[in-house]
């Protein structure tokens, strides 16, 4: 036990100790009495280191054997997290790729809400303006919730004479 020798080894030393006593007690001549009283102490002596010795070997294997699965166990868990990681990440991407997807979608939807809503309004402008100046003036308004009209003019062309007229204009820079 204190030396830590193999279960059969240590098992073999004992009863070669206890052997050799019963060799030395017969050739000394022991009276029977103390030769009985001894062999109970060195044979109870020598199954308890027996009982002592196979607890520390059998616990120490199992301790070895449950540490080796242990350890494979902790590879399985480190490969599935490194899987588990690798699939995230590319899930990650691709839901970041849809919602890129779908955020250009929902805009260019609004934006086309905003055009179609516009160019109703610039319909409903003609019907209803009986002035050709206020109706520029209402296109001027309604165009600037689609588009920049900080300078913004309204041609006509005359194909016939080939000359663009220009009956509404706003410009920052030039007042002409």
């Amino acid at each position: 036990t204190l030396l830590r020798l193999r279960f059969i080894w240590a098992t073999a030393a004992g009863w070669v100790i206890v052997l050799l006593y019963e060799i030395a007690a017969v050739v000394y001549h022991t009276p029977a009495p103390v030769l009985i009283n001894n062999n109970f102490f060195f044979i109870g002596a020598n199954l308890a280191g027996m009982i002592a010795c196979y607890s520390m070997e059998f616990f120490s294997r199992r301790a070895y054997f449950l540490n080796h699965l242990l350890m494979d166990e902790k590879d399985k868990v480190a490969s599935a997290n490194l899987k588990l990681e690798s699939r995230v990440v590319k899930r990650t991407a691709q839901l970041q790729e849809s919602n890129k997807s779908l955020s250009r979608e929902i805009a260019e939807k609004e934006q086309s809400e905003k055009i179609n809503k516009t160019l109703f309004a610039i319909a409903n402008a003609l019907n209803m303006t009986s002035n050709i100046d206020e109706l520029y003036q209402q296109i001027h308004r309604l165009l600037a919730n689609i588009i920049d009209v900080t300078n913004f003019f309204i041609a006509i062309v005359n194909e016939k004479e080939r000359t663009l007229y220009f009956p509404y204009h706003v410009d920052t820079v030039d007042d002409d």
